[in-house]
């Protein structure tokens, strides 16, 4: 019998698989995405620590050309006093 405050025989054991999720109460760092878990995320724990429930997908890399006059992102004005 489970008393409220036992961890889940999987998380007691240290047996592999996924725990139940959880509102999150506290600020955490997710051992899978590095992302910050803030409080009312949905998070679980894994073998490693705790993680997002579904990690956010990261922001893609844009390729960044620099102006050679101005110093700035194009496109930028130089590009329309040409």
């Amino acid at each position: 019998m489970q008393r409220d405050g036992d961890l889940p025989d999987l998380q007691r054991s240290g047996g592999v698989g996924v725990s139940a999720t959880f509102t999150a109460r506290y600020y955490s760092r997710c051992v899978e995405c590095d992302e910050s878990i803030r409080p009312g995320d949905e998070a679980r724990y894994s073998d490693d620590g705790v993680v997002h429930e579904t990690c956010p997908d990261a922001i893609p890399e844009r390729p960044v050309t620099i102006c050679g006059s101005c110093h700035l992102t194009k496109p930028c004005d130089c590009e329309d006093q040409r």
